[in-house]
């Protein structure tokens, strides 16, 4: 390799180091990455998951909000946004060789060490909201299953049963949400995607047996 050619790898490094972040700003910049232990079943599946997941809320809005042809322009644009992050993610991880990857490290290396708090921010306001949602989700169908099992056994008390069962599942959650780290989630992709199809073979085959 030319000196002309390895000019360009030392100036990167040499903004890399020059974006280093005052103080504890972002210890995760310095600190070495571990090794990657995912494959490409991981990968498809945690992707599979997701995009199932939020496609399920988001189409269903859509078309409930904005009707059939506005709904699905607006699901092709947002989803040639996520495509355009996800490449740019790429590129930036690319630039970025012995850093641990995150949106941090990159606004960190990109010259904007007080970036992160601000991240840190939005993404606390972005998953209180779709938890939230959840949440109340679980607590609907825990009433609805509840009442099933043992019919007028949530009258009068249907708030108090509401909030236990949210609470249970927050306490249930807890020690997840505060682990430092969080390896192979290929199983639970799995678990997750297997109850997806449940979902849809149980709605396929109440709408042949129903008569409306």
């Amino acid at each position: 390799m030319s000196d002309t050619d390895s000019q360009p790898a030392s100036d990167a490094k040499k903004r890399l180091e020059g974006a280093k972040p005052k103080g504890r700003v972002l210890l995760d910049f310095d600190t070495p990455p571990l090794p990657p232990k995912g494959n490409v079943l991981t990968g498809w599946s945690t992707l599979t998951k997701s995009i199932i997941g939020a496609g399920m809320l988001s189409f269903a809005d859509a078309q409930a909000v904005c009707g059939w042809t506005l709904g699905i322009v607006l699901v092709l644009v947002f989803a040639v946004l996520s495509y355009f992050s996800l490449h740019l993610i790429s590129r930036c991880a690319m630039k970025m060789p012995g850093k641990r990857l995150s949106y941090s490290t990159f606004a960190v290396a990109a010259g904007y060490p007080r970036m992160p708090l601000f991240i840190d921010s939005l993404m606390f306001i972005h998953n209180a909201g779709i938890d939230t949602a959840y949440l109340q989700v679980f607590a609907s169908l825990g009433l609805a299953l509840l009442e099933n099992w043992s019919p007028g056994s949530t009258e009068g008390n249907r708030f108090l049963i509401r909030v236990g069962l949210i609470g249970f599942i927050v306490i249930l959650l807890l020690p997840v949400c505060f682990l430092k780290r969080i390896t192979y989630t290929a199983v639970t992709n799995f678990i997750g995607l297997c109850l997806f199809l449940y979902a849809v073979a149980a709605g396929v085959i109440y709408c042949f047996t129903v008569d409306e």
